[in-house]
């Protein structure tokens, strides 16, 4: 099982130039992803959701290593269309983390919902409480809120900088979901 908290923000209520940006980290430059950029990804997603504690890795049906497995698979999935965006967070010329952002499906958008949403994001464990999430979300923000007036991220119940960083900038707590594995057959 994992508990997830989904974080909203409306920019209807709070326009984009009144959030206040994050103090950057020295050497940082976050850019668009391009393709060749893949393999650099896989590895970070790699190593960022080793000891990850989420349903995929927690699971104990499931074998070692899949949740990385599945997250890189995410990944590659973000490159060839899932995504509208992947933002990389670069300092002093390496990688050290990315945020996908997706516009709102064609059912969302025909029902006036306009909304974008950070779907994943990982950072390297070396980066960690550097502010590369927090920047990386301000910057996603920038960008979607030219398509979205509303946008959203969910975030695992124990993932505490993550909420702290949305919370930073202004999302809001909008609810509280479960997700569990049920196995059918053995």
């Amino acid at each position: 099982m994992d508990t997830l908290l989904d974080f909203f923000f409306d920019f209807s209520r709070t326009p984009f130039d009144k959030i206040s940006p994050p103090q950057r980290l020295d050497g940082l430059r976050v850019r668009l992803a391009n393709p060749e950029d893949l393999p650099e990804l896989l590895a970070l997603t790699e190593t960022a959701f080793a000891k990850h504690f989420g349903r995929y890795n927690s699971d104990p049906r499931m074998p070692a290593g899949t949740g990385t497995k599945v997250y890189k698979e995410w990944v590659r999935s973000s490159f060839s269309g899932a995504a509208d965006w992947i933002l990389i967070a670069e300092v002093n010329n390496q990688i050290a983390g990315y945020s996908v952002w997706k516009k709102g499906s064609a059912l969302e958008a025909k029902h006036s919902f306009d909304i974008a949403r950070c779907t994943l994001a990982a950072i390297h464990p070396e980066f960690f409480g550097r502010g590369l999430y927090t920047t990386l979300t301000f910057e996603g923000m920038r960008i979607t809120h030219e398509f979205a007036n509303h946008l959203d991220g969910p975030a695992h119940v124990s993932h505490y900088p993550v909420h702290r960083a949305m919370l930073k900038l202004g999302w809001k707590l909008a609810g509280v979901r479960h997700s569990f594995h049920k196995w059918l057959q053995d």
